[in-house]
């Protein structure tokens, strides 16, 4: 072999492994952010929403993911299934949300529910509650609206009808009063 043949593999060889040591200590900061996020409860988590809201979810956000139209990361922790972002739109502040498929309306209503009571239970009498059904009629939607902070958290069920089957979607989202 070829002295730049040699070199090249040695070079190929020792990016590579410096590529997966990166991969796995970035993997473990997350098993470890993880499992110090698996003993918050969940008014724990709510409150670090509500609190880091106003500074872009800056301690909730996990990894940059790329995207053409928005900032989005994922998130530390997941208040609803495990598909939660904190997204921004240009200068416009940044929100919170989950998104969980579900294949029926039984499982959509039993994580809408517990959504609801949960959030009920770890806010005070300075927020408002609304219950409705959401915008297609099909599904609800509860919201529960903090005028003096300008947040709002609220919790959606639709149906996802798709060509050969229907699920559902029960979505989770803290951000701004007026976009939710």
């Amino acid at each position: 072999m070829k002295l730049p043949a040699i070199w090249g593999l040695i070079t190929s060889a020792t990016l590579i492994s410096g590529c997966l040591n990166t991969t796995t200590e970035s993997n473990l900061a997350d098993e470890s952010i993880n499992q110090q996020v698996q003993r918050y409860t969940a008014c724990e988590k709510i409150e670090a929403l509500v609190t880091s809201y106003g500074n872009d979810f800056r301690e909730i956000k996990l990894k940059e993911i790329s995207t053409r139209i928005s900032q989005s990361w994922s998130a530390k922790y997941h208040l609803v299934g495990n598909d939660c972002h904190i997204i921004s739109w240009g200068n416009q502040v940044a929100t919170y949300s989950c998104k969980l498929e579900v294949p029926d309306e039984v499982v959509a209503q039993q994580y809408f529910d517990i959504a609801k009571s949960e959030t009920a239970a770890c806010i005070d009498d300075s927020w408002k509650m609304t219950e409705s059904p959401s915008n297609n009629k099909k599904g609800l939607r509860v919201a529960f609206d903090n005028a003096d902070k300008g947040i709002s958290i609220s919790a959606q069920m639709i149906p996802t009808e798709g060509l050969l089957k229907q699920s559902w979607s029960v979505y989770y989202y803290v951000g701004d009063i007026k976009q939710p």
